[in-house]
C-alpha cells in the first residue's frame, strides 16, 4: 500500500512539472529592422530592435554564412551599428528575458529575432577630396571649392555648416566646383557624393585669415591750437605691415609717404584731420578704425557796421569755426577785460543800441579747448549839438540879431534852420 501511494505521488508530481513546462509563456524577442539593407563597400549598416520584453538582455549577432553566429554587441542596447562591411552578412538579435526561467535548467528564457541579410555594393564609392586655394582666405572675400577624385558618374551635393555639426544643403550647388558667398567667419563644407544607394562625403573647412587691424590712440583727440601730435597703433597682428593714411574734411584717404611704423607723428595741423592704418599680412589687408584729430578753429567774424552813430546797433557774424563747437560772445570797453554776453551763443549776434565805442569777440569751445578770436572795435560816433545863444533876446520889427553856437563836436558841420 505504501509503495502504491509513493508511486502515485511521483506520477502526480511529474505530471505537474510537465504541465508547467508546457504552459510556461514563451519570451518575446521582438523584431529587428535595418536602415540600409544594401551598403557601400567599406560602410556599415544600422539596426533597431523593437517589440521585445522590457528589461530583456540583447546580444547582437553576425554571421557570414547564416549558420554560425558571432556575438558583436552585448548588453541591453536596442540599436546597433555593424562593423564596416566588404561582403554580405546575416544579422539577428539574441534576446534574454529575465522574467521567465526554464523550470528544468533554472536559466532565463532565450529567444532569437528575425534574421536580416545585408548586401554590399561591390563598386567602391570614392568621395574624392575637396580643397580651395589660397588657404586661409581673407575675411570679407569668397573662394571656390573644388572636388576631385570622386567616383565617375556619381552625383554631388554641397552642404555647409558654421559649427561642423549641423549641415544644410546649398541650393543649386551640385557641380564639382562651388563658389562660396562672401565669408566673415570660418565655414565648414562637405561634398556629398552619391551613386545608387551609396553615398560618401568629402569635407573641407574654409578658414579665414585672422588679421587684426588694432586700435589707434593719441594723447588727445583735440588740439587747442595748431600743433602736431603722435598717433600709436596697438593690438594689430604681429608681423603685419602698416601704412598710415590721412583725410581732410572727410575726403578720400591717401597714403602718407614713409609712415609705415606703429607710431606716426603728424605735421603741425591747422585743420581737423582724420587718420587710419592699413594692416597687411600676405594678400589680406584690413583697416583700423578712424582717429580724427580736431584742431580748434575760431573762424572769422565781421560786423555789418564798424563805425556808427550813437543810438544805433550792428550785427556780428561768425563763420568758419570748428564744426560742433560752442560759441559765447563777449564784450569789453577797453579791449583788455571781456565779459560774457548773456544768451549770445549763436553764430550771429545783434548788439543793443550803442552809445560808446566798444570791443567784441567770440569765444569758441570744443573738447576742453576754449579759444577766443581777436577782438573787433566798433566805433560809436557821439555827436554833440552844442548850445545856441543870441546877442539880443528881443528885437524890434524889421531889426536883426546875431546867433552863436558853442560846445558842438569839433570839426562837425553846421546847418542852421529856422
Amino acid at each position: 500500500m505504501k509503495r502504491f501511494l509513493h508511486f502515485a505521488f511521483l506520477t502526480l508530481l511529474v505530471g505537474f512539472y510537465s504541465s508547467a513546462d508546457a504552459q510556461a509563456p514563451q519570451c518575446t524577442p521582438g523584431s529587428i529592422s535595418v536602415a540600409n539593407a544594401t551598403v557601400c563597400k567599406g560602410s556599415y549598416a544600422s539596426f533597431t530592435l523593437t517589440g521585445q520584453t522590457v528589461g530583456s538582455g540583447v546580444t547582437w549577432q553576425m554571421s557570414s554564412d547564416g549558420v554560425n553566429y558571432v556575438d558583436k554587441q552585448t548588453g541591453s542596447g536596442t540599436s546597433f551599428n555593424s562593423p564596416n562591411l566588404t561582403a554580405a552578412n546575416f544579422f539577428r538579435a539574441k534576446v534574454t528575458d529575465y522574467s521567465y526561467f526554464d523550470f528544468n535548467s533554472g536559466l532565463p528564457c532565450v529567444n532569437y529575432t528575425n534574421v536580416i541579410t545585408v548586401t554590399v555594393n561591390s563598386t567602391l564609392l570614392t568621395a574624392g577630396s575637396a580643397s580651395y586655394s589660397p588657404s586661409p582666405i581673407c575675411a570679407g572675400t569668397s573662394t571656390t571649392l573644388s572636388l576631385t577624385g570622386q567616383t565617375a558618374g556619381s552625383t554631388i551635393q554641397w552642404v555647409s555648416s558654421t559649427d561642423s555639426i549641423f549641415y544644410s544643403s546649398i541650393t543649386g550647388a551640385t557641380a564639382s566646383s562651388y563658389t562660396t558667398p562672401i565669408l566673415t567667419q570660418n565655414t565648414h563644407y562637405k561634398a556629398i557624393v552619391t551613386s545608387g544607394s551609396c553615398n560618401s562625403a568629402a569635407p573641407v573647412s574654409v578658414m579665414l585669415n585672422s588679421l587684426t587691424a588694432g586700435t589707434i590712440s593719441s594723447p588727445s583727440a583735440t588740439l587747442c591750437s595748431p600743433l602736431s601730435t603722435t598717433l600709436s597703433l596697438t593690438g594689430q597682428t604681429a608681423g603685419a605691415s602698416i601704412q598710415w593714411q590721412s583725410s581732410i574734411n572727410n575726403g578720400a584717404y591717401t597714403n602718407i609717404t614713409g609712415a609705415t611704423s606703429s607710431t606716426y607723428t603728424t605735421p603741425v595741423l591747422n585743420q581737423t584731420t582724420s587718420y587710419k592704418a592699413l594692416v597687411t599680412s600676405g594678400s589680406c589687408t584690413v583697416s583700423s578704425a578712424i582717429r580724427t584729430i580736431t584742431v580748434l578753429n575760431t573762424g572769422s567774424f565781421t560786423a555789418s557796421k564798424t563805425s556808427l552813430c550813437g543810438g544805433n546797433n550792428t550785427v556780428l557774424t561768425l563763420i568758419g569755426q570748428t564744426a560742433g563747437s560752442t560759441i559765447q560772445w563777449q564784450s569789453s570797453t577797453d579791449s583788455l577785460t571781456f565779459t560774457n554776453i548773456t544768451g549770445a551763443t549763436s553764430s550771429v549776434y545783434t548788439t543793443p543800441n550803442l552809445t560808446s565805442t566798444i570791443y567784441y569777440r567770440p569765444m569758441v569751445s570744443v573738447g576742453g579747448c576754449n579759444v577766443s578770436a581777436s577782438p573787433l572795435k566798433i566805433f560809436v560816433n557821439t555827436v554833440l549839438a552844442g548850445t545856441v545863444s543870441s546877442l539880443l533876446a528881443t528885437v524890434c520889427p524889421g531889426a536883426g540879431t546875431t546867433l552863436s553856437i558853442a560846445g558842438q563836436t569839433a570839426g562837425s558841420t553846421l546847418q542852421w534852420q529856422s
